[in-house]
């Protein structure tokens, strides 16, 4: 792989690039690390390419990555009417059985029955009351990791409790206040910011009301791409199996393992605080790496030492140095960022179609037999 890639002190390096022994899954685990100096710094997308494109390499990458949009509900790469549509439907599941303000009171109790939510008891009786919303498997299942992680909210003992509050405080978990103030400087809230979890309208409660705030945000989100709010993600890590769409797409074969060479482009954008730093106030950083199958390269080391030692030959030495200096060569490639170099060596040498067999040889007896 490349060495770590340093501009103006902010670096990425690999901590894993490689196929697995059995060629079956292709390992990503890419980190960036910057000085104090930099804001808001994360990774922004992995690209992967073979070798094969040379010498028009990352022209065509496949992107196996991308930095997610924070409010992307369904995991398809960017904010859609899908996803507020999943929202305002929780707004309403939410709006038809929790309290319409802070104030603690009884929780009342959800069912999901064949793609129906069921409201079990009516807030203002005694008797039942049934409201039935249409919700799809996805949106089901959003609700369940909502009750999962925040069940108990009111009472430990009603697990299936589920109230605008513990949605809002799902969706908003682990973001920072300048997320809030992006999100009420587009909706032109003027009221102050305050220190409760999810209170997005800035009235010092969470309830339905903060989620319809966030509905709004996301449709001017959805107009405007300028004004999504992405995740923070300083390291990304991901296993790729042989038969993703993504690799086939390389490999033109879905019931291939991963044989080839495969290249690997890691993107981060940064934000600078001193506008001095740089001309344009920001700095896009990019570090290439390769990712191969390392067994079948130490099984052809281990069978040319083993034919030397066993025959003294000096024609399976010379095999055994012409192999060393070629893989060799692939290395100081890679390292000096010359990749199409290095896929030569590659096809023509090492890979498992082109690694060179050994010439037959009468054992001389001096290193004994195997």
């Amino acid at each position: 792989m490349s060495p770590p890639l340093l501009i103006s002190n902010i670096m990425l390096h690999f901590n894993e690039l490689y196929i697995t022994e059995d060629g079956k899954t292709l390992i990503i685990d890419v980190e960036m690390e910057g000085s104090s100096e930099y804001n808001d710094c994360y990774l922004d997308h992995i690209e992967v390419d073979a070798g094969s494109s040379c010498p028009s390499l990352f022209t065509n990458p496949v992107t196996v990555w991308k930095r997610p949009d924070v409010f992307d509900l369904d995991g398809d790469g960017e904010v859609t009417e899908n996803d507020i549509q999943w929202l305002r439907t929780i707004s309403k599941i939410s709006g038809a059985i929790a309290p319409k303000s802070g104030e603690e009171t009884d929780v009342y109790q959800i069912g999901f029955n064949s793609g129906y939510y069921y409201r079990i008891k009516d807030p203002e009786s005694d008797t039942l009351s049934y409201i039935k919303v249409p919700i799809s498997s996805e949106l089901y299942k959003l609700c369940l990791d909502i009750v999962n992680q925040y069940y108990g909210i009111y009472d430990s003992s009603r697990k299936n409790s589920l109230d605008p509050r513990a949605i809002c405080r799902y969706l908003m978990d682990g973001l920072d206040s300048g997320v809030y103030l992006a999100i009420r400087s587009v909706l032109g809230t003027t009221s102050e910011l305050t220190d409760v979890p999810g209170d997005i309208d800035g009235d010092s409660e969470v309830k339905v009301a903060d989620i319809n705030a966030l509905i709004d945000f996301m449709i001017a989100t959805m107009n405007n791409s300028s004004l999504s709010i992405k995740e923070t993600t300083k390291r990304k890590r991901l296993c790729i199996p042989y038969n993703d769409e993504n690799l086939v797409r390389l490999t033109k074969d879905a019931n291939k393992t991963l044989s080839d060479l495969f290249f690997v482009r890691a993107y981060s954008t940064c934000s600078v605080e001193s506008a001095a730093d740089t001309d344009c106030g920001c700095v896009s950083n990019v570090i290439t790496g390769a990712a191969y199958n390392g067994k079948p390269l130490y099984d052809t080391a281990v069978r040319h030492a083993d034919s030397y030692g066993n025959t003294c030959a000096t024609n399976d030495l010379s095999q055994f140095v012409d192999w060393l200096l070629r893989y060799y060569g692939f290395q100081f490639a890679l390292k000096s960022g010359d990749l199409c170099q290095a896929y030569y060596y590659w096809s023509n040498y090492l890979s498992g179609t082109a690694a060179p067999g050994l010439s037959a040889s009468n054992s001389c007896g001096c290193r004994g037999t195997r």
